[in-house]
């Protein structure tokens, strides 16, 4: 059986523990059950926002703590490498972070892109995702947002 998730890496809070223990016990992408297949979602508990051939736009149903949007972008094929986008989910995916600026009237963000092993990169999903974080201004005094973004290569002794 193939692991598709990774509960070490993302669980931020118990309920999101919870829904990745069963997701886990399941044996599923959780991603492809909720976003892929056309049915109702059974582990993400967030709307879908937007969605197009390739992708659907939704907010992370755990976001980041201090964020004022988080959203996932995911692929709607199962994929985990970035060789294996084509050219108009790459296109797609950037029009959807356009659309997304003007309609959430968004002044600065992050996109991240998960991919491969979630060892090496820290996600608790194992399908190609981006992440759309956007923080409050600096100027209101909130702490940075953190993330993992992998894990450090040992210092030689």
């Amino acid at each position: 059986m193939t692991k598709h998730i990774c509960k070490e890496h993302g669980s931020r809070t118990p309920e999101q523990k919870a829904i990745m223990e069963r997701i886990e016990k399941d044996g599923i992408c959780p991603f492809c059950v909720d976003f892929c297949q056309g049915e109702k979602p059974q582990y993400h508990t967030k709307p879908i926002i937007k969605e197009t051939r390739w992708w659907v736009l939704t907010q992370n149903f755990h976001p980041y703590e201090g964020s004022v949007h988080h959203f996932l972008l995911v692929c709607k094929r199962h994929i985990t490498k970035l060789r294996e986008l084509n050219v108009w989910e790459i296109f797609d995916a950037f029009s959807i972070f356009k659309w997304a600026e003007k309609e959430y009237r968004i002044q600065g963000g992050v996109i991240l892109l998960r991919f491969g092993d979630p060892e090496h990169t820290g996600a608790s999903v194992q399908h190609l995702h981006f992440q759309l974080v956007v923080g409050d201004s600096r100027k209101n005094g909130g702490p940075v947002i953190l993330t993992s973004l992998g894990y450090q290569k040992q210092k030689d002794s």
